[in-house]
């Protein structure tokens, strides 16, 4: 039972972003640098995670 009584409107199947311009987006979200993160880009960031994590990793076995 629908409490609303609003009728449901189906996302629209054409229209709205694309897929490119999304990817634009969030390119340019990912190359901001961040002082939270000590001005690195996100993408820095994650890079210097993984190659530390990959170095301790070996460096346990």
């Amino acid at each position: 039972m629908r409490i609303s009584r609003m009728p449901r409107t189906p996302w629209p199947s054409r229209g709205g972003p694309g897929a490119e311009h999304l990817d634009a987006v969030a390119a340019e979200l990912n190359d901001r640098p961040r002082t939270t993160l000590d001005y690195d880009t996100p993408a820095q960031r994650v890079t210097t995670l993984l190659t530390t994590n990959q170095q301790q990793c070996c460096n346990d076995r």
